[in-house]
């Protein structure tokens, strides 16, 4: 009898400690109330108050004269940054196409499926679109000549090498 006590004591204990252990693992909930929306600064209650609030207004860029389009310097900025970014620039006033090495083909003769401005053409050794013709095709290597210029595109990589 004495030893059922005993382990009915030890049970408690232990049942005891995992309930205090256990509340302090579980993870505390905090609830986040929203801000209310900030209140305009002016409220405008009439047609003079908005044509005041208009005249007031210093707009952070005034030489802009269409409010969504950049301007002309910011504009040629971000081409040049594009067709830096994407190898698309002119040589010798000739301009250069993006291209990607899709795949190969053999019909009649082995092709070099590429991928030029977003468009499909699949070209044999000698053949030529705009501005790149087909030099020599040893899968999965093409070596091309793009205005004038050399460049060898790899499967996969599609780097220039």
């Amino acid at each position: 009898m004495q030893n059922l006590k005993t382990i009915r004591n030890l049970a408690c204990v232990v049942t005891s400690l995992l309930v205090v252990l256990m509340s302090g693992c579980s993870e505390e909930v905090v609830v986040k109330r929203m801000k209310p929306a900030p209140q305009a600064a002016v409220e405008l209650q009439s047609v003079e108050d908005i044509t005041d609030a208009l005249a007031q207004f210093d707009p952070p860029f005034p030489e802009r004269t269409v409010l969504f389009e950049p301007d002309k310097k910011m504009r040629s900025e971000a081409g040049n940054t594009a067709r830096r970014a994407t190898g698309n620039t002119t040589v010798d006033n000739q301009s250069v196409p993006e291209i990607e090495l899709v795949g190969f083909g053999t019909v009649d003769a082995e092709h070099a499926l590429l991928m030029i401005d977003g468009r499909m053409e699949a070209l044999r050794v000698g053949e030529q679109h705009r501005n790149v013709r087909v030099l020599r095709i040893e899968p999965p290597r093409v070596k091309l000549s793009v205005a004038g210029r050399v460049r060898e595109k790899t499967l996969l990589s599609n780097q220039d090498g």
